[in-house]
């Protein structure tokens, strides 16, 4: 269904009603169907029949529903797209013992801002690039628990090859993984500290989620660590422990090829070394250290000593020196610049389907406040450099990607 009208009945949303996205709004809440029952003041099995489509809600259920979940009733409804994600499908870079309740509230927030990406492109005309993932993917063989971590460092060079990048540093990987179609989001502010990152496939595009609560140099390298899980390991297990150490040598390997890095790395631990490194490569002093490590270039005696000068360090001043500004995504904010004079905030979040209150929320770390106001205030005056996001000029199907879903 697609949603024009601002208001809607609760007899319309009866009838219209998708119980998923009643589960949906109360998981990106965090909350469990027994405390979503006693808010509403039914019992727990009536949310959960309600939530399986097996019962209908009546018309005052639904109201208080919305009302409860801080959503308007129109949330509910049916829509033409799916933009659900399951659980089964996602990498989480995450503490194992997160519970449950956390990776599916990080995944409901991903579900909203797909909802907000499948509206600009078929309501818009928004073409966000296509995605250059599974043409590499197709081209390697398949990888699962049993490959050697060593064999990363192949396959992290073979995808530079293949997007023609060289051998030098990646001055910002998150708009490079924008540009070859990747959607890359931010997961909400301090709601999931157990959950660094998280990547999927979903409806034929790659995304990953990143918690920009932490250090940029800690950044780069999660979002190096999705894009393994990405290329690679769409029909691995998840939450092994040989596929994470996988992701984790890539993406050590993407951001510092061994052919260009070694020669540059000393033999010896020495701080002010690895400072001038992290400032040329963009990675922690603590994941060079260990990358030369790996690549046996530091000793195992000066590995150690590196870390625990490292770690003192980091407990006296909270934070690694060095440090710069977090890689921001501009995907969606070039979307809604070229449509600045055509959306309002409010459009934008009757199109997903909550309060307009909750659109700086789902959109602050995205697009800069510059942009969201200049949409109700008149024409934009953001800087376009870089845009790689464009417009359809007639009313054909946007194009289709390479890859469906990877169940």
């Amino acid at each position: 269904m697609q949603l024009r009208g601002k208001e809607y009945s609760p007899e319309f949303v009866r009838k219209n009603l998708d119980p998923s996205r009643i589960r949906l709004q109360r998981e990106r809440k965090g909350w469990t169907g027994k405390k979503l029952a006693n808010r509403v003041g039914v019992s727990p099995s009536a949310i959960s029949q309600i939530e399986r489509g097996v019962s209908t809600p009546g018309l005052d259920t639904i109201v208080d529903l919305g009302a409860k979940l801080d959503v308007p009733i129109g949330f509910f409804l049916e829509r033409d797209s799916n933009t659900r994600i399951g659980l089964d499908r996602c990498h989480f870079r995450s503490n194992r013992g997160v519970p449950q309740y956390e990776r599916r509230q990080s995944i409901a927030d991903a579900s909203l801002l797909i909802q907000l990406a499948t509206t600009l492109v078929k309501d818009h005309g928004i073409q966000f690039p296509e995605e250059k993932i599974s043409g590499f993917a197709d081209q390697v063989p398949e990888v699962d628990k049993s490959t050697p971590v060593a064999k990363m460092e192949d396959f992290a060079i073979e995808l530079r090859d293949h997007w023609g990048l060289g051998r030098g540093p990646i001055p910002d990987l998150v708009s490079l993984l924008e540009s070859r179609g990747v959607f890359v989001f931010p997961l909400p502010d301090s709601d999931y500290e157990e959950v660094d990152a998280f990547s999927v496939w979903h409806e034929g595009r790659p995304m990953t989620l990143l918690g920009h609560e932490k250090a940029a140099s800690r950044d780069r390298l999660d979002a190096a660590h999705e894009l393994c899980h990405l290329a690679l390991h769409s029909d691995a297990e998840r939450d092994l422990k040989a596929i994470e150490d996988q992701a984790f040598r890539f993406g050590g390997a993407f951001l510092a090829p061994r052919e260009s890095f070694l020669p540059e790395c000393p033999s010896r631990w020495n701080r002010t070394a690895f400072l001038r490194l992290k400032e040329r490569w963009r990675m922690s002093m603590q994941a060079l250290v260990r990358r030369a490590y790996d690549l046996g270039k530091l000793s195992e005696s000066s590995y150690r000593n590196a870390n625990i000068e490292l770690r003192k360090r980091l407990a006296e001043n909270g934070e690694e020196e060095g440090e710069w500004q977090p890689e921001r995504p501009s995907m969606i904010q070039q979307a809604i610049s070229l449509l600045e004079d055509e959306i309002t905030l409010g459009g934008l979040a009757h199109s997903v389907g909550v309060h307009g209150s909750d659109r700086r929320e789902l959109l602050d770390k995205i697009v800069d406040d510059e942009v969201l106001d200049q949409i109700d205030k008149g024409p934009s005056t953001v800087d376009k450099k870089g845009q790689f996001v464009t417009r359809r000029e007639d009313d054909s199907d946007p194009p289709k990607t390479e890859r469906g879903d990877a169940d």
